[in-house]
Order: C-alpha cells, then sequence, then structure tokens
C-alpha cells in the first residue's frame, strides 16, 4: 500500500553500479518506477542487457515500469581514462586532444571533439557538470588545447565539457543521436530524451523521425540551455510541444548560472501542470550518496522541495549508475517522498490554460473536486494514451490514480506520472469497474478506516467512439468550412474527426476514428476562439474525457445499481469544478455508461 500511495516517481539511471538482473530487481522493489539509459555512456549491446533485465524484473514484481532512452546531444565528452577517473589539483595543466585515442593516464587526455579550432586562449572550460574549473591556456595544435585546472578534485571517463561563452551553433541532433535514436525505435523504449533542447522546432525534429522509425515513444524535453530559457513565451512553447520535461539542473547551472536553477524549476513544474504534461527534477538529488551511505540534509530539503513544488518525478544519475550506496539511495529518496507527501500541502500553481489545455483543465478539476467532495479512496481512469490519466494528475489529488488500458507500452509511460499505478487488462466497457472490484479483492485497495465500501470515482473514455488527435470536434455548416479532412455527413451537417495521417491513439496506427456527437453549439466545443481553426478541442488520440450529465454506472454494496441521488447533477447543470466543461445539451456526449461517476464497491 505504500508504494501506491508514493505519488512523486523515481527515475534511476543504470550504470555499473547496478550491472545485474538482481541489483535492477532489488532498485525495482525499492521503489523505483522508471529507468534511464544514458546513451553518452556503455553500448548498445549493454542497453539490450538492460532492457531485458528490467522487463523482466518488471514482469516478476508485476509493476510497471518506464524506460528511458536518454540521447547525448552536443555535448562535448572526455574520451575513456585509463581506471576510469584522473585526480587533479589546483594549477595542473591538461591536454585536450581530439586526435588521441587511448589515455596512458598522464595529463594528456582524450576528447571527443576538435576543440582548438573554436575556442580562444582565457575562455572558461567546466568539466564534470562544474566540479572543476579551468580556462584555455594555449593553443597547441590544430587538434589539441591546453586548459589550466583551478580547482582540485578529480574528472572521470566521458563526462561532459561545458564552454559558456562559445557557440557552437547547428542541429542539436549529432550523427550519434540519429543512430541511436534508430537503434531505440526497435527497442523496447518508452521515452526519448532531448538533451540541450533550444526551441520547439527541435522536438517536432525528433518526433517525426520517431515516426519515421516507427517508434511509439514519446519526448522529454531537457531543459539546460541558455536559449531554452530566454522567456517564458519562449519556454511556455516548449512545454507545449513535448511530452514531458527535465529540469536538468547540472548542465543549467553551468550554462545559464546556478543562481537561476531554483526559479527555473518552479516554472517548469507549474508550466507542466498548466498544460497537462509531466516534469522530471534531475542531477545531484542525493549526490553525497556516490560515496556515503546517508544523504546530507541539504539533499533531503531538495528532494522534499521539489515534492511540495508538484514534481511528477525525481531523478538519480550518479547515485545508482556510478554510486557505492545505489539501493540506499532509492530507499532514502523513496522516505523522503513519503513523509513529505504526508505532511505537506503540494503548492498550488495560478494558471489560465488555452485551447484544448483548457478543456482538458476543466474536465480534470472536476473529477479532482468530485473525489475530494464524495471523499473517494482512489480514482480509476480507463485511458487509451495516458492523456486523461496525465490531465487528472496534473489536479495533484490527494489520492491513487488507478490507471487501466489495454496497451502495455501506455501502462509503462504512465509508470513516470504523479500517483499514477497502471494496470493492463483487455478492453472492455466496464474494465474500470472490474478492475476496482479485483484491487479491492486483492486488497491493494482498501477502504478508508469507518468507511464500509470502497468509493471510487470512475472516469473513462471509449477508445472505440471518440475521435482522435487534434481532430475537429464541431459540427460545421458546410464541409469546406472544416480545415480538417472529410469524415461524415449527416444531412445537411457535416462531422469531423480526422486524426493526423499514421497515427491512432498517439501509437502510430493508421486510420481516423470519429466521434460520436449531437448537433452542438459552436462556442461550446470550439477550443479555440473566434473562426480559429479547430483543434482537438475535447478529444486527443482517443482518451479525452467526455461528460454526458453525469450518467455512470454505480455499484451499490450489494453490485445493485446505486440510487440516482448518487448520480451527478442533471441535464440542466454543470458538473463541479470545470466552469460548466460539458452538458449533454450542448452535445458532449460519451459512450454509454456516463464517464465520471461515483461507485461503491
Amino acid at each position: 500500500m505504500s508504494e501506491l500511495f508514493k505519488r512523486t516517481k523515481i527515475l534511476a539511471t543504470i550504470g555499473p553500479a547496478v550491472n545485474s538482473a538482481k541489483k535492477i530487481e532489488e532498485i525495482i522493489m525499492a521503489g523505483v518506477n522508471g529507468c534511464r539509459l544514458n546513451c553518452s555512456h556503455g553500448s548498445n549491446i549493454e542497453r539490450d542487457q538492460h532492457i531485458a533485465w528490467i522487463r523482466s524484473a518488471s514482469k516478476k514484481k508485476g509493476r510497471s515500469v518506464s524506460i528511458v532512452q536518454d540521447l547525448q546531444g552536443p555535448k562535448i565528452r572526455l574520451g575513456s581514462l585509463k581506471n576510469n577517473q584522473l585526480n587533479l589539483k589546483r594549477g595542473d595543466e591538461l591536454v585536450l586532444d581530439a586526435l588521441l585515442e587511448h589515455h596512458d593516464g598522464g595529463m594528456n587526455i582524450p576528447v571527443q571533439y576538435n576543440l582548438a579550432k573554436k575556442v580562444q586562449v582565457g575562455e572558461p572550460i567546466f568539466i564534470f557538470d562544474g566540479k572543476i574549473l579551468s580556462h584555455v591556456s594555449e593553443i597547441i595544435s590544430e587538434t589539441a588545447i591546453k586548459i589550466e585546472i583551478e580547482n582540485d578534485g578529480f574528472i572521470m571517463s566521458h563526462k561532459g565539457l561545458n564552454l559558456p561563452n562559445t557557440d557552437f551553433g547547428g542541429d542539436i541532433l549529432t550523427p550519434k543521436d540519429l543512430k541511436d535514436i534508430a537503434y531505440g525505435a526497435t527497442r523496447d523504449f518508452d521515452y526519448v530524451a532531448l538533451s540541450f533542447v533550444q526551441s520547439a522546432d527541435d522536438i517536432e525534429r525528433l518526433r517525426q523521425l520517431l515516426l519515421s522509425h516507427g517508434s511509439t515513444a514519446k519526448i522529454i524535453a531537457k531543459i539546460e540551455t541558455k536559449k531554452a530559457i530566454a522567456t517564458d513565451q519562449h519556454l511556455a512553447k516548449i512545454v507545449q510541444s513535448a511530452d514531458g520535461i527535465m529540469v536538468a539542473r547540472g548542465d543549467m547551472a553551468v550554462e545559464a548560472g546556478a543562481e537561476i536553477v531554483p526559479i527555473i524549476q518552479r516554472k517548469l513544474i507549474a508550466l507542466c501542470r498548466t498544460y497537462s504534461k509531466f516534469c522530471i527534477v534531475a542531477t545531484e538529488m542525493l549526490s553525497s550518496m556516490t560515496e556515503n551511505p546517508t544523504p546530507t540534509r541539504a539533499e533531503v530539503s531538495d528532494v522534499a522541495t521539489a515534492v511540495i513544488q508538484g514534481a511528477d518525478a525525481v531523478m538519480l544519475s550518479d547515485e545508482t549508475a556510478n554510486g557505492n550506496y545505489p539501493l540506499e539511495t532509492v530507499i532514502a529518496m523513496k522516505k523522503t517522498i513519503l513523509y513529505t507527501q504526508n505532511h505537506s500541502q503540494i503548492i498550488p500553481t495560478n494558471h489560465s490554460p488555452v485551447g484544448e489545455f483548457a478543456v482538458y483543465d476543466a474536465i480534470s478539476s472536476a473529477v479532482a473536486r468530485l473525489s475530494e467532495t464524495i471523499h473517494a479512496d482512489a480514482i480509476i481512469c480507463q485511458t487509451a494514451s495516458g492523456t486523461t490519466a496525465t490531465a487528472i494528475a496534473t489536479q495533484r489529488p490527494n489520492l491513487p490514480i488507478i490507471s487501466v488500458t489495454d496497451n502495455p507500452r501506455i501502462a509503462n509511460q504512465l509508470a513516470l506520472i504523479y500517483a499514477n499505478s497502471a494496470f493492463i487488462r483487455s478492453y472492455s466497457e466496464t474494465y474500470g469497474q472490474d478492475l476496482a472490484k479485483e484491487l479491492k479483492k486483492s486488497g491493494y485497495l482498501q477502504t478508508t478506516k469507518g468507511k464500509k465500501d470502497l468509493i471510487v470515482v470512475i472516469v473513462s473514455g471509449d477508445k472505440n467512439k471518440i475521435g482522435g488527435t487534434r481532430g475537429c470536434h464541431r459540427d460545421h455548416d458546410e464541409p469546406e468550412a472544416c480545415p480538417r479532412p472529410f469524415q461524415e455527413q449527416r444531412g445537411a451537417r457535416h462531422f469531423c474527426g480526422a486524426r493526423k495521417s499514421g497515427t491512432r491513439d498517439g501509437q502510430g496506427h493508421p486510420g481516423g476514428q470519429r466521434g460520436r456527437f449531437r448537433r452542438s453549439r459552436r462556442e461550446d466545443l470550439h477550443a479555440g476562439e473566434g473562426d480559429a481553426p479547430c483543434h482537438g478541442a475535447l478529444r486527443r488520440a482517443g482518451d479525452g474525457l467526455s461528460l454526458r450529465r453525469a450518467a455512470p454506472s454505480l455499484l451499490s454494496p450489494g453490485g445493485r445499481p446505486a440510487h440516482r441521488r448518487h448520480l451527478l447533477p442533471g441535464p440542466s447543470r454543470e458538473l463541479p469544478g470545470g466552469g460548466g466543461a460539458g452538458r449533454a445539451e450542448d452535445g458532449l456526449r460519451a459512450p454509454d455508461p456516463g464517464q465520471i461517476g461515483r461507485a461503491h464497491v
């Protein structure tokens, strides 16, 4: 039961410290919800083995686990070092040589990029997330430079270099990234993390590449450059374009200044909640535990702050990849998360989402308020694409979100979403209710002390009937008035709901599925303003919430239909919490049974 209520999730980096099936199983059992495979280190053969171990542990323990492929991006890295590490003293001089293939233990270091043609004497170079400060002291040759070390410390194989005053330009997807994308498309990755994102265009290019390779992975945009955070408007466009955001605090601090990191972190978490995206806070969460069995007080406070701000997940990097205490680190992080969420409220956000995001926010808000009003024990979310579950999670309800889907990929992706526990079941009209009964019988869900029955709020979308991604969900007097492909003609009225070519439920399956709609008011179903193009007003990827005067299928303790007094208000009344998300008379028609309601189990 404690796992169920760990609302903020844990993403752990896989590396030498957990390089076995047993150790990966141990950290998953300890509380890890997702595993990050860093393409900057290791080989594809090693990643294949890690994927197999993760999926085996997930299946064995009956837990959905996300796997994230983290692309290297245009980051310059050191080559392999002898014994994997080199200790440094202030005043030491290193030679960084692009032609050097092997390190002999001395001060001549291989580097994966020819810096001699880009840097100038005096320019700063930060190594290992800024742990080592240095500056260029001499251009030795066409392929080598000399740098002077400014502080004591150490460097490790393949650690990154940051040159904040150097403009390299070019596409952020390197030839290595393109190879890794092609490889990942044939493997069981749930997410692809894009490093050093500068604009929404970077995300769209990656999305097209993934689609061309047939990948169903979603995209996490790593925020770590000055360009990405140049303006609030620019940052918001990146958030809207991505499926999730990672606050990559290490490179961000080096590139833009450590003082901005706390502010950007809070801003990104709030933006993600505004636009129904998820947010991961990363880098040095429990850094001291790479060498020590207990965290510092400052690190515990850092993790707790991320939880209070409403982060979907917190990430461990070197702590689990290379640290001496990977299992202890996961346990410490889980302990901090549980205590924080049980003794502190999540910081509310002040936001005004627009377009389709406003619809999602209104409906998910109604779900959260209903759950609170009736003192529900859980929210059961029937989801085809994960959109509904993610939208509800942005409201940060103080109870578990139990998602049920027939798609294993969606279940794994939901493992990183706030408060979500995903279950894979064959699709049926009542598989949410069936799951609630199953979980109650098994003891996974238990009634609150003092209550006789388990009360859940069931939220549903009918994937077989609801229109698709960014389809038009209003009717038009003339087919020519619709910017979307013609879908259906009923008498003199035109109905459409076509999705983007090559997509179905966001999973790359072709074909369009239209929704069922009554004649409706344009202003009620339109996502935008005025006569703007009608994009995804209500439903997205076959998974948006549909509301129909609250006609849920409720069960009394004896299994009989509940009395009508338990239902939400009738057709002329608005649903709570959403500012009137939908009324039956306005055409927001849902598959039977209705889409939001309380159930006694």
